[in-house]
């Protein structure tokens, strides 16, 4: 029997009531993450349903936008749950709508780049500022060119440059935290992120490179050194670069950060070979070479010509793969190059003593290494595409397997609200001698 709770309050139903449900495998997906999609549906126009839905129907009544939370069940199983708002009402029903819309979770921060967000907090400019090595850090970056035309005599070269237990006034520059930002991001919109990424011992070091200087300045404003991208992109982002899962728990704000590299490597959960129809309808996916890349800064010297450790990545062509095509994933991050004893650049930077250096670097992530060191390397994991535990084989093995001999199946099954209930799309699913 079909159920419909609004607000925790079963609506009244019509005899034929039916919902049509669809659901999205985010690790299929690079460029979006879609949230399940419920189509529209009525509830009768009963007193009881009035009640729930607060007489909207009345033209006495002011009509609010509201949200209501709508939970469906089957046979006493919750098959999913989300927000729905009404899109209209008539003497004979309440047309609604379901608003699980993942483009809209973050509400008025949803379309907000990180920097421009003044709510994630200042403080003052101090000579022993650290921010504590939770926040930011000060790592030492090698860039004889942040001045350009303009070199101030007491620079050296060095960005966050520290000697005799002080740090250069001028170049400093404070490098967040991806987790503490994600975290502040959190306390600002009502949501929680949480997952092995949070808690990975070397993604939880991944720093935000930038080149905003606090040269000049009596207060440090957060946001000016971050990236001009809204959260959910950054979330999408980071995805295409480490590969991962993203699930977002609507009802309780919360988003989940997980490796798809370890989701695969995951045991079969359910066998659902019983309920399949033997008949179905196989189709190749012919994308099934990775080509792996992230946006170079064309102002950074050092990038002209692209160092080979970080090009492109693309799928050697075997006898398994052989007359597949590439499917591309590009992210927006990158990282630095590093000589001996530091990462490098060679590119302006920014600060309000010298105006007209007003380049712009692409979004770059580093690991923190030290409260005044960085590294693109650390702790089994790296930002580069060759050498020792690169991005390809720490992030992306298991899937470019799992891509090079995939297809696709159209095959009915007899679903039962408890298997609907029990699954979710990370967890492998068994049928007549095939795992998918």
């Amino acid at each position: 029997m079909l159920e419909i709770r609004i607000n925790g309050q079963n609506a009244d139903l019509q005899a034929d009531t039916s919902i049509q449900l669809e659901k999205f495998n985010p690790m299929l997906d690079f460029d979006t993450v879609q949230g399940n999609r419920v189509y529209d549906f009525s509830l009768p126009n009963s007193p009881y349903n009035r009640a729930i839905l607060g007489h909207v129907h009345n033209p006495q009544v002011a009509f609010r936008n509201r949200k209501f939370y709508c939970e469906k069940y089957f046979n006493s199983k919750m098959l999913e749950s989300g927000y729905v708002k009404i899109a209209e009402t008539s003497n004979e029903a309440f047309n609604l709508f379901f608003v699980e819309n993942l483009g809209e979770i973050f509400g008025d921060y949803q379309t907000t780049p990180l920097n421009q967000i003044k709510e994630f907090g200042n403080e003052d400019v101090l000579p022993n500022m650290t921010g504590e090595g939770t926040k930011f850090v000060f790592p030492a970056i090698a860039n004889d060119a942040f001045y350009g035309d303009n070199p101030k005599p007491e620079y050296n070269g060095i960005v966050n440059e520290y000697t005799d237990g002080e740090y250069n006034t001028v170049a400093r520059v404070p490098m967040f935290f991806l987790t503490w930002v994600l975290q502040k991001y959190g306390e600002i919109t009502g949501w929680t992120f949480t997952g092995p990424f949070m808690d990975d011992v070397a993604t939880s070091k991944l720093i935000l490179f930038n080149l905003y200087a606090l040269d000049g300045s009596d207060t440090c404003y957060y946001n000016n050194h971050l990236p001009a991208m809204t959260a959910g992109g950054m979330l999408i982002e980071l995805r295409k670069l480490f590969n991962l899962y993203l699930s977002f728990d609507i009802r309780k704000r919360v988003c989940k950060i997980e490796f798809v590299e370890d989701l695969l490597a995951g045991d079969t959960v359910h066998d659902w070979t019983e309920i399949a129809s033997p008949r179905h309808r196989k189709v190749p996916d012919l994308n099934n070479r990775l080509e792996i890349s992230y946006s170079i800064d064309s102002n950074d010297a050092l990038l002209k010509p692209i160092p080979a450790e970080m090009d492109k990545y693309i799928t050697p062509e075997t006898a398994i793969n052989d007359g597949g095509t590439l499917l591309q994933i590009n992210s927006a991050f990158s990282t630095l190059l590093e000589d001996e004893t530091s990462p490098k650049c060679q590119q302006a930077g920014l600060s309000i003593e010298v105006k007209e250096n007003r380049s712009e670097s692409t979004p770059k992530l580093l690991f923190s290494t030290g409260l005044r060191t960085a590294s693109s390397r650390f702790t089994g994991r790296s930002l580069l595409f060759t050498g020792d535990d690169n991005l390809i084989e720490k992030s992306w093995k298991r899937f470019e397997k799992f891509k090079e001999n995939t297809f696709f199946v159209e095959k009915t099954l007899t679903l039962t609200p408890v298997h609907l209930a029990k699954f979710k799309f990370p967890e492998k699913v068994h049928i007549q001698g095939v795992n998918y």
